[in-house]
């Protein structure tokens, strides 16, 4: 049931991001373009460790995932309604706080009871559900595109969202009930981390994925509009961003089961050097084939990142302390995706995409360096 639920949300999240890109484009700058993603993420990077700390204090996984699912599938609706940019700003900044909840809490659902061996291959699954998601939606954003138009397209993304709380329902899930939650969260809501996330050096971990994420999800800020620029049709978007997805969803599982046999560390060192390839392609990329290789890349570089540090994450966190230490894979994306589409937007400004394109290179490089100092987890 969680793996259905998860496709579908990120189904919907997935449309979203492209409609906005498509409409704005032309109509406002490409760096206010970009400001749509950092909005989202700020809301994302405060609220996904309370989101988490409320999970794992009060154990109501399911009531809060209903809750914040159905809030989030009604401001999606109200993109199609409030469709001025300022509107648009506030509605993403909403969104990202109620979507804030779905990862850290179906991730500590997912691997609570769980051990070290078992944590990657459980993960992956995770991952693959996300990225299925996102393949389908790019399939359905080029359909509704082509078929119907860009407003639509977060009509679509509202129902799609909505569906998944059926599967939330009929979910099994541990809950332990409190009779008084304001004692249940006493003591609770301190600097997320606090007591562990130092240990094996997960911090420079946490601080070489916030600078992956600067470069990528910087780019995905405007990666559409990029492409739009070159030439690509508007019908095709979705289905070249799709290919990123698919590539996920063939290795994301291997990759998982690699990270359980020879260790956290190799995967995520190989994913940030793939990922700081990517940028320098962008700026070779001219038609559907080479950008279908460059989102084909950014799929195998995220998925061995991702197999190597979700159980690292998960192998320094105390018992009972499982969504709180996930919170940080939200926590740097959230980060990275808030200062990545202001650096991206900025540059492109001043600079253009090419030269943009050259200091990401470097940004991620210098991702790569830090994890080096870091420390396995994994001991057999």
């Amino acid at each position: 049931m969680l793996a259905y639920s998860t496709i579908l949300v990120f189904m919907g999240m997935g449309i979203m991001p492209l409609a906005l890109q498509v409409i704005f484009m032309n109509v406002v700058s490409d760096f206010q373009i970009a400001l749509f993603s950092t909005v989202y993420w700020l809301s994302s990077f405060f609220f996904s460790p309370i989101w988490g700390i409320i999970s794992d204090a009060t154990r109501r996984r399911k009531l809060l995932l209903m809750f914040s699912i159905a809030i989030s599938s009604i401001i999606a609706l109200f993109h199609a309604i409030y469709i001025d940019y300022y509107s648009i700003l506030i509605l993403r900044f909403l969104f990202g706080v109620f979507m804030a909840a779905y990862l850290p809490i179906t991730l500590s659902i997912l691997l609570e009871n769980t051990n070290k061996e078992e944590a990657g291959k459980k993960s992956s699954l995770f991952n693959i559900s996300r990225a299925i998601g996102f393949l389908i939606s790019g399939y359905v954003a080029s359909l509704v595109l082509y078929l119907i138009g860009a407003i639509e397209l977060f009509i679509v993304s509202s129902i799609i969202i909505a569906s998944s709380l059926i599967f939330i329902l009929t979910m099994k899930c541990e809950a332990k009930e409190t009779s008084n939650l304001r004692n249940e969260l006493k003591g609770r809501f301190k600097l997320p981390g606090t007591g562990f996330i130092r240990r094996n050096r997960g911090h420079l971990l946490v601080l070489s994925l916030t600078l992956r994420h600067t470069t990528i999800m910087g780019l995905f800020s405007l990666i559409f509009v990029y492409m739009l620029r070159r030439g690509i049709p508007d019908y095709l978007l979705g289905t070249l961003g799709s290919m990123n997805n698919l590539t996920q969803i063939i290795l994301m599982y291997p990759m998982g089961y690699l990270s359980d046999r020879i260790g956290r560390k190799p995967m995520y060192l190989i994913g940030f050097f793939l990922s700081a390839i990517v940028p320098i392609g962008l700026i070779f990329a001219k038609d559907f084939v080479t950008f279908s290789m460059i989102f084909i890349l950014i799929g195998i570089s995220f998925s061995t990142l991702i197999a190597g540090i979700t159980p690292f994450l998960k192998d320094i966190a105390p018992g009972g302390r499982e969504a709180e230490s996930m919170s940080f894979l939200s926590i740097s994306r959230g980060f990275g995706s808030i200062i990545g589409p202001i650096i991206v937007g900025f540059l492109v400004t001043q600079l253009g995409y090419e030269l943009m394109y050259v200091v990401l290179f470097f940004i991620t490089l210098m991702s790569l360096i830090i994890a080096l100092f870091t420390e396995e987890t994994l001991r057999k």
